[in-house]
């Protein structure tokens, strides 16, 4: 009966919801995102008449405003491929020297036939970052988002990124199947946070299991993560320094549901399973790919030898400018054991605006197993900062053609292990004209202050060019 109670909490608590996507770039950070139903692999594939109005213009002009650099397009087949990049110098009055990002990379996309729809990119950077970047390695030895860092001459950094996905799709009447295998991310929800499943984590190799029939969408996704425990991050008694890199596994079960035109409400389900105490040898279970929904939490509860958590999310579009949101975690029954966000954005054509809150309590993502944390590469799945913070997400953007301007203030309230209180807030503002909305090609320049509980203060300067393919947080 207490296993079950989940159950009725789920059904009781009818609460705003969103959908559920993977995103391959970030445009007003977010604020122009849909529910993509994961298919955004698809080259695009111009009409007769798009066509003609684009090769009224030069080669050059199509390559630099308008096109991917190189596009195959044959019968049954589409293939896209550009040059990914990320030029930029900056500073830091805290270090009081010169900072730089210096990335390239390769992304390839495509489609063969309507059946099987691929997506891959490789990036090699090195960079040096602010102060409280640095912080952030010191704890973790990760860098946000990224693999694990070389050294790279003093102070900076030498990092490489992969993603990579293959998926295929069939169409039987009211029926949509999408089964994708890979290395990538996802996001589930609709605001600048996610409680649920965010993609500011590093990829992990998953497969993915998609059904759309009429209004209802469910996903399953069977991921494997790694727990690389250096400097005992874990916490561990005895830690095996043999297994630095163990692996655990992370299933999802989400179900999207849309009953009227404007609102949406989802069902949320992830189980991390437990790791053998002796070997820690990863042995495959057939549980792991189980496509039932809310199975795991009627087998082991909450709380538990396996670490499950139920959640909630809901949308709703109150016009077409106006929309509210929330989201809603149950890791325990008790409240520190949980974690809700609300919030409200405004969209037009040139303006967008969010309102967000989000609180975590003190062990929500943790498990009495370190090992079995929401984490993987010691970075939190969902919201970046972990546990026991509350956080507020104010954004206001402009667009006008190609030219894009933003500012977003995130106010941040946690409390160390010692539950003393400690307030960070990060002020960012941000202008850029996209040259190639393709590739999101853009000249850019971004300035951020950080400030710790008025312990310390660091400004941190940024311009360049870029192909902005991905999001990046560096905001908490």
């Amino acid at each position: 009966m207490k296993r079950c109670y989940w159950l009725i909490v789920i059904f009781l608590f009818i609460n705003f919801s969103e959908g559920f996507s993977q995103k391959t770039y970030s445009s007003m950070y977010r604020f122009d995102f849909s529910k993509n139903d994961n298919i955004h692999f698809y080259p695009k594939i111009l009409n007769k008449k798009e066509k003609e109005a684009q090769q009224d213009k030069s080669l050059f002009y199509r390559k630099l405003f308008k096109e991917s650099l190189i596009s195959i397009r044959k019968e049954g087949l589409n293939i896209t491929i550009n040059p990914l990049v990320n030029f930029s110098a900056g500073h830091s009055d805290l270090k009081k020297k010169s900072l730089f990002i210096n990335t390239r990379g390769i992304g390839v996309k495509g489609s063969i036939s309507e059946n099987i729809v691929f997506n891959t990119s490789f990036y090699e950077t090195q960079l040096s970052t602010p102060i409280w970047i640095d912080n952030y390695y010191k704890k973790t030895n990760v860098l946000p988002g990224k693999t694990l860092p070389k050294p790279f001459k003093e102070g900076s950094y030498d990092v490489g990124a992969v993603y990579g996905t293959v998926a295929f799709l069939k169409n039987i009447k009211n029926w949509k199947l999408l089964f994708q295998i890979g290395y990538d991310e996802f996001f589930i929800g609709n605001g600048y946070r996610s409680l649920l499943l965010s993609d500011h984590s590093l990829p992990y190799f998953h497969g993915h299991l998609q059904v759309n029939y009429k209004n209802i969408t469910f996903h399953h996704i069977t991921a494997s993560l790694q727990n690389p425990n250096f400097k005992n991050f874990l916490h561990l008694e005895n830690p095996i320094s043999k297994k630095p890199y163990e692996k655990k596994t992370l299933t999802i079960h989400y179900i999207n549901w849309q009953p009227i035109s404007g609102f949406s409400i989802g069902f949320f389900e992830n189980t991390i399973f437990k790791i053998p105490t002796e070997s820690r040898n990863h042995h495959f279970s057939m549980t792991y790919i189980n496509p039932i929904p809310f199975v795991h939490p009627l087998m082991y509860g909450l709380n538990e030898e396996q670490n499950v958590a139920v959640g909630l999310d809901a949308n709703y579009n109150i016009n077409r400018h106006f929309s509210i949101y929330s989201q809603l975690l149950f890791d325990d029954l008790k409240k520190d054991y949980t974690a809700f966000q609300v919030s409200t954005k405004y969209t037009s054509s040139h303006i967008k605006c969010r309102l967000e809150y989000n609180q975590i309590g003190k062990y929500t993502y943790d498990f009495h197993d370190m090992r079995q944390s929401s984490t993987h590469y010691n970075g939190y799945l969902a919201h970046p900062l972990g546990n026991n913070c509350n956080e507020w997400v104010m954004q206001a953007g402009y667009k006008i053609n190609r030219l894009e301007i933003e500012g977003k203030v995130n106010l941040i309230s946690s409390k160390n292990t010692d539950n003393k209180k400690i307030n960070r807030n990060f002020y960012n503002g941000t202008i850029a004209y996209v040259f190639n909305p393709e590739t999101r090609l853009q000249i850019f320049g971004n300035v951020m202050y950080f400030d710790n509980d008025n312990l310390s203060h660091e400004w941190y300067l940024n311009v360049g060019i870029k192909t902005q393919l991905r999001n990046e947080y560096w905001d908490f």
